[in-house]
């Protein structure tokens, strides 16, 4: 039976890039998918947690709730995991018990929260916060931790290959798309992973970890880069119209020329092997 708890609409502004809509919600799964097999099959990236009865866990940002749902799967029943995100639209229809999930703002928290819980996730922000914004959050998040509780934020980089010769001149075309609507909207965009650890760092949080993997793109990888190739041709597409509804930003013209661009970027990862997402997950414990 559904459990869903909604709270108050939150007053922060929503610079979410991509769509919240049923189409939206399978791309978040099978992104899940993807990333728990880029982490070999790890929902937790710090090995040193293990969760216990009375454990206590926020998902922040948690969207479609494809992190909470897996986890939920193998975690004891007496461990409460909470979901909060700032729309509730593609939150899913079936919850288990031990699932609680706001449609509040990861930057509201409420105070009663603070040094609650044992373990946050938040996972790919990007498209979403300026660095402000994510100063707000790191510190929120920080708020709500225990003293020794771990932190865990998933985030995306550029494209990259295993072959220096490889030339992939669409899907460099697909990550200007990104890159022009992160600047438009004053994104912190692809420096995430690389401004997170110091931003972690001016919050409070010591112990800061970078793991890096790959997400692999194209039929080359086998089906999970199949599974990648349709992820992020949906997320190239979304970033492009995005463009486009800016008036283009110097990037696009038309959402022919869009399909036009990600198409062939989906070709270049089936005819060229090697190519693949970069993946950064960053850890850090809250040491008061």
């Amino acid at each position: 039976m559904t459990r869903l708890t909604l709270a108050e609409k939150t007053s922060i502004d929503d610079k979410y890039v991509l769509p919240r809509n049923s189409l939206e919600r399978e791309r978040l799964q099978n992104q899940h998918q993807i990333f728990t097999e880029a982490f070999n099959g790890r929902l937790i990236i710090d090995k040193t947690v293990k969760l216990r009865v009375g454990y206590r866990i926020l998902d922040s940002g948690t969207g479609a709730a494809s992190w909470i749902l897996g986890l939920a799967e193998n975690a004891p029943k007496a461990v409460e995991i909470v979901g909060v995100d700032i729309s509730a639209a593609m939150f899913p229809d079936e919850i288990p018990s031990n699932v609680t999930l706001y449609e509040t703002s990861f930057m509201e928290l409420p105070p009663n929260w603070d040094g609650s819980f044992d373990l946050v996730n938040q996972r790919l922000l990007i498209a979403a916060l300026t660095i402000e914004e994510w100063r707000t959050t790191i510190s929120r998040l920080f708020r709500v931790l225990k003293p020794g509780g771990c932190i865990q934020i998933t985030e995306v980089g550029h494209y990259a290959t295993l072959y220096e010769s490889t030339i992939l001149p669409a899907t460099k075309k697909c990550d200007e798309y990104c890159a022009a609507i992160f600047q438009k909207r004053n994104l912190l965009g692809f420096d995430c992973w690389l401004q997170l650890p110091v931003l972690l760092k001016e919050a409070g949080f010591m112990n800061i970890q970078v793991e890096v993997q790959r997400a692999p793109l194209g039929n080359q990888w086998g089906k999970l880069g199949i599974l990648g190739a349709q992820n992020w041709h949906g997320v190239y597409r979304s970033m492009g119209v995005a463009c486009l509804e800016e008036g283009g930003l110097d990037v696009c013209e038309s959402q022919a020329e869009i399909e036009a661009v990600v198409e062939q970027a989906r070709k270049e990862w089936d005819e060229n092997p090697g190519v693949f997402i970069q993946v950064y997950a960053i850890t850090a414990r809250n040491p008061s």
